[in-house]
Parts: structure tokens; sequence; C-alpha cells
């Protein structure tokens, strides 16, 4: 009979102890700890955008330009009235503040925008409209607002103040950026958000404008 009684309590005790460890893992493993709320969002890359399409900026005339930001979970932001702008040259081009600029007088300058570490630059060159050379290139368009679109530039060669010719399949085109814009005989098409400079060339002349596809609305 004691050892009967000797082997249930032993058995008794073994399962009180199992009883106790299954407790004490089920208590650690309610006690983890995880993020309550997402990491911020961190800016990633900054484009300077024009407002309009530019070639050659004309003297005495102002000028509107945007600041987007890509962040790390995938969103744009528009940081035009955040960041700081400036201009190499402001004797050339001025900065009105919050991406306004306005052409003083004529020579090379550029604009430049600066966001959380980040900064971009683009190249302007002022001209007088009244005083310009010819034979010379002009370059007219329209270009394509949105990822897909595609529009026709023209070429013209103003041989006089009266006198013109369209060269537009006889030009050499050229996209600054073509991961960002394609240009094919004068057919511009737009890749991805982003500043693009289109160049058109012919016997020794060129032209150029500049323009922005803008990121999508969210």
């Amino acid at each position: 009979m004691k050892r009967r009684f000797h082997r249930h309590v032993s058995v008794g005790a073994r399962s009180h102890v199992a009883v106790r460890l299954c407790a004490l893992v089920l208590i650690a493993g309610c006690s983890a700890s995880y993020p309550t709320t997402p990491s911020p969002a961190v800016p990633l890359a900054l484009q300077l955008h024009f407002a309009q399409t530019l070639g050659e900026a004309s003297v005495r005339a102002s000028y509107s330009f945007l600041a987007y930001v890509l962040r790390s979970d995938g969103a744009w932001h528009n940081a035009t009235f955040d960041a700081t702008w400036s201009s190499p040259d402001p004797s050339v081009f001025r900065s009105l503040g919050g991406g306004r600029f306005i052409a003083e007088s004529p020579g090379t300058a550029g604009i430049r925008v600066e966001f959380q570490g980040l900064d971009a630059f683009v190249g302007i060159v002022v001209i007088d409209p009244a005083r310009q050379p010819v034979p010379r290139l002009a370059v007219r368009s329209v270009p394509p607002r949105t990822v897909g679109a595609t529009t026709q530039t023209t070429a013209a060669l103003l041989r006089s103040a009266d006198i013109s010719s369209d060269v537009t399949a006889q030009a050499t085109w050229a996209s600054s950026d073509p991961s960002a814009a394609t240009v094919d005989g004068g057919r511009v098409t737009a890749l991805r958000p982003g500043t693009v400079r289109i160049t058109a060339t012919y016997e020794g002349l060129s032209a150029y404008y500049v323009f922005s596809v803008p990121p999508p609305e969210r």
C-alpha cells in the first residue's frame, strides 16, 4: 500500500510541474512587444519641375517651378513651399521665393532647390528676345504631361524675320533623360515623372525646350 501511494504522489508532482511550465511558456509568449505605429516615411529623391514649358528665358519675364519629393513609402510630396530656392547668379535669374523666379538680365544662371539634405539643379539661359540672331532654329511643342502620352514637336529654321522652313524631319533630336522621356523625329513620349530637355539640331544650329511630367496625384 505504501508503495502504491508513493507512485501516485510522484505522478501528481510531475503533472503539477508540467502545468506550471506550460503556464510560464504562455505568459512569456504573451509578454512579447511589437511596434504599435509604422515608421515615418523619409524623403529619398528630390525633383525640380517646370510649371510651364521653357526654352530660353526672356528678360523681365517671371517663371514658376515646383519641387516634388519621392518618399520611402512610394508616395510623392509637393515640397514647393517647404523647400529652399536659390540661383547661382541672382543678377541674371533671381528667386522671389516659393518656386518663383524673375529673369533680370541676359546671361547664364540656374535654379537650385534644397529640401532635407536633398538638392536639384537646372541650368537657365536668359535672353533678350529683341536681339536674337538669324538664321536660327526654333522648336514648338505642347509636351506630354502624363506618363504614356505622346505629342509632336516641330522644328523650324528661321532664315530671317519673315522667312522660315519646317525642318522637323531633317533635324536630329535628343532627350536629356531617355528613361523619363524619349524623342523620335520630334515625337516625344513621357515614360515616368521627371524633368527633361528636348533638343533639335540642324545644320549646326540647335534649339531646345524643357518640360516636366508631374507625379501621379494620390
